[in-house]
């Protein structure tokens, strides 16, 4: 027993275990580029460089940028979601 108290900045959530659903024939930098379009509007002109610099936060080598995402381990797999 007991009581839980949740501050002004608290925010519950769900994690899915499971993950989103990836096509292993995408390449990264391509699925990177589709979700960047698609989160904020960004054009196309912009897309390229906002794709290397989250591919470089999120710890992807360039050796890694044009392979399928069927040859990624689990790890980079989660880390695309």
């Amino acid at each position: 027993s007991g009581v839980v108290e949740t501050g002004e900045t608290v925010v519950f959530g769900v994690y899915d275990q499971m993950g989103m659903v990836l096509d292993d024939d995408q390449r990264v930098m391509d699925f990177v580029k589709q979700r960047v379009l698609a989160r904020d509007g960004s054009t196309m002109a912009e897309a390229p460089s906002e794709v290397m610099k989250m591919l470089t936060q999120f710890q992807f080598p360039k050796e890694k940028w044009n392979d399928r995402i069927l040859r990624l381990s689990g790890g980079e797999r989660r880390r695309l979601q």
